[in-house]
C-alpha cells in the first residue's frame, strides 16, 4: 500500500513540474509576442522587448514563488482520510 502511495506522489509531482514548464513557455512566447508586435508597430526598436523579456521573468519568479508556497502548505497540513458510517 505504501509503495503505491509513493509512486502516485511521485507521478504527482512529476505532473506539476511538467505542468510548471509548459505555463513559464507560454509566458515567455506570450510577452515576446506582445513586446514584438509594440515595437513593430510603434518602432521603439528593442525597448518594448526588453520591458516584455523582464515582465515574462517576474511572472516566471511569481509562479515558482506560488508553486513553492502550495508545497509548503501541503507539508504543514496533510490531509487525513476520514471514515463515513
Amino acid at each position: 500500500m505504501k509503495k503505491s502511495t509513493e509512486q502516485v506522489t511521485e507521478r504527482l509531482n512529476y505532473l506539476k513540474a511538467a505542468n510548471l514548464g509548459i505555463t513559464k513557455a507560454i509566458v515567455i512566447v506570450f510577452w515576446l509576442i506582445i513586446g514584438r508586435k509594440f515595437d513593430s508597430y510603434y518602432g521603439t526598436g528593442a525597448k518594448a522587448t526588453i520591458f516584455c523579456i523582464f515582465m515574462a521573468i517576474v511572472n516566471i519568479a511569481v509562479l515558482i514563488w506560488q508553486q513553492s508556497k502550495q508545497a509548503e502548505q501541503f507539508k504543514e497540513k496533510p490531509q487525513k482520510l476520514k471514515r463515513h458510517i
